[in-house]
């Protein structure tokens, strides 16, 4: 890989997709933006090792779970944290909604 392309040919060529990408989905042109789509993302045989490898090394994706504050009666504000975890969005979810979900939520 030679990394003094990225910027000069990479970029434009990233660029050029993405903008024609946008297009298709403003003007809801869902033939050609699939056709775009699936002919630069599909895997063929001989490819498919090198796909596995890369997916092998793959990190985790990134969870972010937001923070709830408490207004406590004496005016103490508290927060209470959960774990950056699928779990903890769980928890954070029931935590706000309880467990019925957002169909039992006050208000």
């Amino acid at each position: 890989l030679d990394r003094g392309r990225i910027r000069s040919v990479g970029v434009p060529a990233l660029r050029t997709f993405l903008q024609k990408l946008h297009v298709f989905k403003c003007t809801a042109d869902v033939l050609r933006a699939t056709v775009l789509f699936t002919g630069l993302s599909s895997v063929d045989a001989a490819w498919l090792p090198l796909r596995q490898e890369v997916a092998r090394h793959q990190a985790a994706a990134t969870v972010f779970v937001q923070p709830h504050t408490h207004l406590a009666e004496d005016g103490t504000v508290s927060l209470e944290e959960f774990p950056a975890t699928p779990e903890g969005v769980l928890q954070s979810f029931v935590r706000r909604f309880g467990p019925g979900g957002v169909a039992d939520a006050p208000g």
